[in-house]
């Protein structure tokens, strides 16, 4: 899954993806997705692994105080590689580390880069898939233009990242 910054309820996906250092026949006709990594297109059945709930914190950490946000019919099985996420917006604005827990066999990580899977409390984001979930506040309702001449104006936008549903209107 990829990390996430917005102001509203989102649907989001998380990928099935299979390790090819040689490019081998088992991955042609999948997507590749970074360097040597495949989007795992026959991967459609529950029983070959699925993402068995998602739960935020505030830190990289698992905690006993950690809340659940994602449920089980906010994921849907997966289909050509691909799980589906729902993600309803939490009522505080702020960062959270969303944890997948998953099956151990659907998790690799290179040597000496991370560990084995492990999803249980005090584990970390080196051992399980995880992805980061800002929600940020909107802006406040006294900003923008109301009615009359525009000279122009400053927004504060501290992240240049991805934006769901962002446009500009312009006037002539």
């Amino acid at each position: 899954a990829k990390d996430i910054e917005t102001t509203k309820d989102i649907n989001t996906t998380a990928d099935v993806e299979v390790y090819d250092s040689n490019s081998s026949n088992f991955v042609d006709g999948f997507i590749q997705k970074s360097l040597k990594w495949y989007r795992h297109k026959n991967h459609n059945d529950k029983q070959e692994g699925y993402i068995v709930e998602i739960n935020a914190t505030n830190g990289v950490k698992l905690k006993d105080e950690e809340f659940h946000l994602i449920y089980d019919d906010n994921i849907s099985n997966p289909n050509r590689g691909i799980i589906n996420i729902k993600i309803n917006k939490p009522d505080e604005a702020k960062t959270y580390r969303m944890h997948i827990k998953t099956q151990p066999w659907l998790w690799y990580i290179p040597k000496d880069y991370g560990g084995d899977y492990n999803d249980s409390d005090n584990s970390n984001c080196t051992t399980h898939p995880c992805f980061k979930y800002t929600l940020k506040e909107l802006p406040s309702s006294d900003i923008g233009i109301k009615s009359g001449n525009f000279n122009g104006t400053n927004y504060n936008i501290p992240s240049r990242g991805d934006y769901k549903r962002t446009g500009v209107k312009v006037f002539r």
